[in-house]
């Protein structure tokens, strides 16, 4: 399975059955930016004025940026559907040899995230061959894309997910940021992508 495949199915499962609607987190409710000092629907043109990091990369739909979240070197990305911003991602660039060190980085940030936004609405370590979740180890199974982590949390206009997966011996750990105002954007985008 391509690795666009992977995270089209992770980010589709999530959006559709780990996400309760219960009370949003409190103290995100009147914030001035819906992210870093950008708010949801801009164009690319706003977004890179508001901006202060340099950008590294442009395409038609993305921009993008490397910065450092909690000490981590990130890549960021700011996606656009119909020319508003939709999404946003914080991709962690360091590789690690030992694939079980992912875990570690993946609790360090859940701890980080439920400091600012609160306990997460779901928390789930997802098996995804239950024939390895007694088997293997927890690294070799998240590098072979048996496994992923996934956490939530939702603000007035924002999904907030922290993921953890593989496919194809290459581990991702991501914080994606997705408008609630403009979700009907992203939908809209994987049907005409399919």
């Amino acid at each position: 399975m391509k690795k666009s495949n992977i995270y089209l199915s992770i980010t589709l499962f999530i959006l559709i059955i780990l996400i309760p609607k219960t009370m949003l987190a409190s103290n995100f409710r009147n914030s001035e930016y819906d992210f870093r000092e950008i708010k949801w629907g801009m164009n690319m043109k706003e977004v890179k004025k508001r901006e202060s990091l340099e950008v590294c990369d442009e395409y038609k739909n993305k921009l993008i940026y490397i910065t450092n979240i909690a000490h981590r070197r990130s890549g960021l990305v700011y996606k656009f559907n119909n020319q508003k911003l939709t999404t946003a991602l914080y991709i962690f660039l360091e590789k690690h040899h030992n694939k079980a060190s992912y875990i570690n980085d993946y609790q360090k940030l859940k701890y980080l995230l439920i400091k600012r936004y609160g306990t997460p609405l779901n928390s789930n370590k997802i098996w995804l061959n239950n024939n390895c979740s007694s088997k293997i180890k927890y690294g070799a199974a998240l590098e072979r894309g048996d496994l992923a982590f996934a956490s939530i949390w939702e603000t007035d206009k924002t999904k907030i997910f922290l993921l953890l997966f593989g496919a194809n011996n290459d581990i991702e750990l991501m914080i994606k940021y997705i408008s609630k105002d403009y979700a009907y954007l992203i939908d809209k985008s994987y049907i005409e992508g399919l």
